[in-house]
């Protein structure tokens, strides 16, 4: 099972309201990157899951409203589970209040 993890910023932007306009914004820009996450696991057949430290009911409705239908696993879901791979890490980077994308 390939992983993408969700920093925990990442993870609270999108559990979180959305009402101003620069939390939408930062809200879609990560939905964004987690679908060029999940695209190419998707073309290759992998199956794939989103991993959150928090948070996991209200980040898997909002991905699915946004049409994203990969599994959200809590962090505490995964302990002792074999064949799980890191794929990427969404949420954070230079020059933003969010870290960047990174693919293993």
């Amino acid at each position: 099972l390939a992983l993408i993890r969700l920093t925990p910023p990442a993870t609270q932007r999108l559990a979180g309201q959305t009402g101003a306009t620069a939390e939408r914004l930062a809200a879609e820009r990560l939905i964004a990157e987690l679908r060029r996450a999940v695209r190419p696991l998707r073309d290759r057949g992998r199956p794939c899951a989103i991993v959150v430290t928090a948070d996991r009911l209200a980040v898997a409705e909002r991905l699915r409203a946004a049409g994203i239908t990969v599994p959200v696993l809590a962090e505490h879901e995964l302990a002792g589970q074999p064949g799980l791979e890191s794929f990427a890490l969404v949420g954070g980077g230079p020059g933003s209040d969010l870290p960047q994308s990174r693919a293993a």
